[in-house]
Parts: C-alpha cells; sequence; structure tokens
C-alpha cells in the first residue's frame, strides 16, 4: 500500500495558537486528531517546509490582530511552500483580508474541528479546493467519506482535551462554547456565537480517560464556563439547527442530557464523586455566578478545586462597568470577594482589567487603583481599551487618548508587578502542591552541576510558576503529576524550591 503523505511530502504540519485557554484546547484536538491520521507534528517549520501550517487566532483586542497579521507574514516569508490555514476568531471576520494576503484556506470557528479531514483531503488528491458558503464563509469542501462520525452536528460541542503527555502536562479540557453576555467592548459573542455545553457524560469519561493517563491536574475551560448547562433548557440547541430548517424545530429538546447537571457547581460535584481527579482548575469564572453553593463546594473540595480563582473585574469603577454592560457593581464584586474570603481564607484571585475605557476619567481608574488594593490580586492581566467594530462601545463618545490609556495602563501595571512580588515572597519557606510540567532551558540547572540534573518547571495550587531540580528518569515519572516542594527562594518570575 502506497504512503500517501510521504509521497506527497504532506505528512508533516504545524500549528501557532493565539488566545485564550480555549483556543489552546481546540489546537490541542487538531492536534491530536492529525497526529491519529498519521501526520507529524513541526516545532519550527524550515525555509523549504512544504506541508501544512495552521494558525488558530484571536481578535479580542487590535492587539490580538496585528499579531495575527504580523505572524502570516513571517509564515509565508520564512516557509514560502507551505500549505497555510487560518482559523478562529480573527478568521470570522477578516475572511477578504486574509485571503488577498497568501492565505490557502479559511476556517471559521463552526467549521474549526473538520481541519484534520481538510488537511486529509488535500494531502490524498494533491489539491486545494474550498467553496463559498451562503453566510460568505470560506469552509472546506470535503466528501463525506473523509469526514469522521465525530463531526456530525448532534456533537458539535465534543468535550475536547489533549491525548498524550506531548501537549501539556496540565490537561485543558473544554465544557462549553459561546458567549450571549453582550458586554459593550467585546467581540466574543460575534465571533462564538450562543452557548454551547457538552454533555456531563462526556466529560466525566474525558476526565477518567486523562486520570488513567497519568494527569492529576485538569484545566475547565471554555468561552464563559459559568454559563455550563445553560442551553439545555433551551428547546434546541442553536448549533443543532440544520440549514434545511431554518432553525425551526419540532419541540423536542435534542440537547437535554439524560442526567440532570445542567450548571457548573452541579458538575464539579460529579466530577468530584465520580472520579479520582487530584486537581480540578477553573479557568475563568465571572463574579456574577459565583454563588454560595459554588464557594462552599471549593471549601469542602481540599483543594481538589484549585483555590484560586480568575474572575475577571474590567473596571473598579460602578459607572464605568454599567457602561461595559458587565451587570455588577463595584460593591457587589467587593461583596462576593469577602463571601470567598471568608469560607476560603487561602484562596488567590487573579483577574482581567481594561483601561482606557470610553468616557473613563481619572476618578474612575483610581477606582479601579483602590479596588485592585483592597482585592490583593494575585496577577492582573492589563488591556487598554481597543475600539472593536460591531460593538456598542465603538460607538461611545468620550474615546480616551492612546496616550491616557497607555499612562494608565503603566500605573497599573507596576502596581500589579508589586502586589505580585508581595504575594510571591509570602511563600518561601512553604511547602505547594505543583503540578510538574516541563524541563526548561535545556541543561541550565539552577544550582547542581550533576550532569543528569534538570530544572523543572510547574504551577503551584495558588498559581505560581515554581521551578525545581529533579533527574531525567524523575522527570519523565513526575511529569503531569502534583508533587510537593518545598519553598526556599524567588526565582525568575516564580519560586524555586526542593521536593519535599
Amino acid at each position: 500500500m502506497k504512503n500517501i503523505y510521504t509521497e506527497n511530502n504532506y505528512n508533516k504540519f504545524s500549528i501557532y495558537t493565539l488566545g485564550c485557554k480555549t483556543n489552546q484546547s481546540e489546537s490541542d484536538f487538531i492536534t491530536r486528531a492529525l497526529t491519529e491520521k498519521g501526520f507529524r507534528l513541526v516545532d519550527t517549520p524550515a525555509a523549504d517546509f512544504s506541508g501544512f501550517i495552521i494558525i488558530n487566532t484571536c481578535t479580542v483586542t487590535s492587539a490580538a490582530d496585528k499579531k495575527v497579521r504580523q505572524l502570516i507574514r513571517r509564515i509565508r516569508n520564512g516557509s514560502p511552500n507551505a500549505k497555510l490555514l487560518v482559523t478562529g476568531c480573527y478568521a470570522v471576520f477578516n475572511k477578504k483580508f486574509l485571503i488577498n494576503n497568501d492565505v490557502d484556506f479559511v476556517v471559521s470557528n463552526k467549521e474549526k474541528f473538520k481541519i484534520q479531514d481538510l488537511i486529509f483531503k488535500i494531502a490524498k488528491v494533491e489539491k486545494k479546493s474550498f467553496n463559498i458558503s451562503q453566510e460568505g464563509e470560506i469552509i472546506p469542501e470535503i466528501p463525506q467519506k473523509y469526514l469522521n462520525g465525530g463531526l456530525n452536528n448532534k456533537e458539535k460541542c465534543k468535550s475536547e482535551s489533549q491525548h498524550d503527555y506531548f501537549f501539556h502536562s496540565r490537561a485543558l479540557l473544554k465544557i462549553q462554547d459561546g458567549c450571549e453576555q453582550e458586554c459593550s467592548y467585546c467581540i466574543v459573542p460575534l465571533v462564538r456565537g450562543p452557548y454551547i455545553s457538552a454533555h456531563s457524560e462526556k466529560i466525566i469519561n474525558e476526565i477518567k480517560s486523562l486520570v488513567g493517563m497519568g494527569h492529576e491536574e485538569i484545566v475547565i475551560t471554555g468561552i464563559h464556563i459559568g454559563k455550563y448547562g445553560i442551553d439545555f433548557n433551551k428547546s434546541i440547541n442553536n448549533f443543532q439547527k440544520s440549514p434545511n430548517r431554518k432553525g425551526k424545530s419540532k419541540g423536542r429538546n435534542l440537547n437535554k442530557p439524560d442526567a440532570e447537571v445542567d450548571n457548573l457547581t452541579a458538575l464539579l460535584a460529579e466530577i468530584l464523586n465520580r472520579t479520582s481527579l487530584k486537581r480540578i482548575r477553573l479557568s475563568s469564572v465571572e463574579i456574577n455566578e459565583i454563588d454560595k453553593d459554588l464557594i462552599n463546594l471549593i471549601s469542602i473540595s481540599r483543594g481538589r478545586i484549585a483555590r484560586h480563582l480568575h474572575i475577571p473585574l474590567q473596571s473598579g469603577g460602578s459607572r464605568i462597568l454599567k457602561l461595559m454592560n458587565r451587570n455588577y457593581t463595584r460593591e457587589y464584586f467587593l461583596n462576593v470577594i469577602k463571601d470567598i474570603k471568608d469560607l476560603i481564607p487561602e484562596v488567590t484571585f487573579t483577574t482581567d482589567i481594561i483601561v482606557g475605557f470610553p468616557g473613563e476619567t481619572e476618578s474612575d481608574f483610581l477606582d479601579t487603583v483602590d479596588i485592585v488594593n483592597e482585592v490583593k490580586f494575585s496577577k492582573i492581566h492589563v488591556f487598554k481599551y481597543s475600539k472593536r467594530s460591531g460593538t456598542e462601545a465603538a460607538l461611545l463618545g468620550n474615546q480616551v487618548s492612546e496616550i491616557e490609556k497607555s499612562e494608565r495602563s503603566s500605573r497599573l501595571r507596576k502596581l500589579a508587578d508589586q502586589l505580585r512580588i508581595k504575594f510571591i515572597l509570602k511563600n518561601i519557606h512553604h511547602c505547594l502542591d505543583v503540578v510538574c510540567e516541563e524541563i526548561v532551558n535545556g541543561n541550565k540547572k539552577i544550582k547542581n552541576n550533576d550532569k543528569d540534573t534538570r530544572t523543572i518547571c510547574g504551577t503551584s495550587e495558588n498559581y505560581i510558576k515554581v521551578y525545581f531540580e529533579a533527574s531525567s528518569g524523575d522527570f519523565k515519572r513526575l511529569r503531569g503529576k502534583i508533587v510537593k516542594v518545598m519553598i526556599e527562594s524567588q526565582y525568575r518570575a516564580g519560586l524555586s524550591g526542593k521536593l519535599y
């Protein structure tokens, strides 16, 4: 039997991921699907690379758009013979630009999980083909015989994770997609669509599989995980509507799971009760989706649900929060934070903040600074407001100048760095539970000169990068496992210590 991949020199691929953990999870899924079909992953394509290069994109800010364009130019200049496929959120609104800039295929988010079949087809028939859908999207024209059974509409939102240590030692498990929050600055609902949740039974089975492979921490991810299961109560899931039906339903809920697990807290309880997973980490959850049941479950889980919560604040001023359509006030945010701290004193908070939203005054900004100092976030992602076409905020007056946005961003980042260092230093001489992830800097060690000693990096429960030394053999044995590390000192942007 002839090997079609080798003959056509199409047996290799490379994948670049920009943006959120959901994108990372989806890229892992694509990578696994391609490797299962016999393709080989290449980390850094050479100049003569003629395989496939996939870019999974982000478009949350203009800076994210710029990164996409720069990466496309770099790839085209560096590997001109490669077949370039662009997918993700940037691809939804920038199809014409991509087509006019030497991109071979533009694949929409809803067709993202057919990329492996598109590539298989190209490798087999030695030609590229695509068609324009009614919505104007460039989608793969793939014969049905090349589609695998997992890509039908009824299972469009499968729970996706990596199935090999080749990807992440902390497994990423996507439990839902879509957002209907309609924050005035955010383009995500336009590029991701409505809510769609994976059934709890599939999630449980996936977790059991990952645990069986040795993973001891799994990051629960999605576009809006606090809304997990909300679509189960709809008459029919939007992602299951066939184009031939024009969205009409006979009234039967095709997406209703057999078991009544229709919210995030219930799902987490199922995971705790039915699996032996040592640690679950929530990628991000909104403040108005954290109720007493969720707080109590985290509290009684004894660390099986990481006592680290990433809760987007976006602004510390109630006036700006209202303009953002965030559906909570400054006071509400602080009250929930207090409720969490009262029940889980050791909890750690990280957050996202936007500076320079239209109409933000110096007083509004100082409200944000004040709440940051009060909560003492251990890490802050600071974003300068970016006008996105199609959003409500793009039409607002009183746009803040780039100079003011940059100045406020710089001040807030400086404060965030100070809080981060104080938080990190408080962990010295404490023992932390760290998931063993990767060898860093090749042979460079922290202290030991033993040739077989490697510097290992991992993530603690309270979300600090921790470095420790171990032999190559120990790393292979411990990768993906949670180990105890006695912290000795600050190191890089995190901590270093010894296996305990």
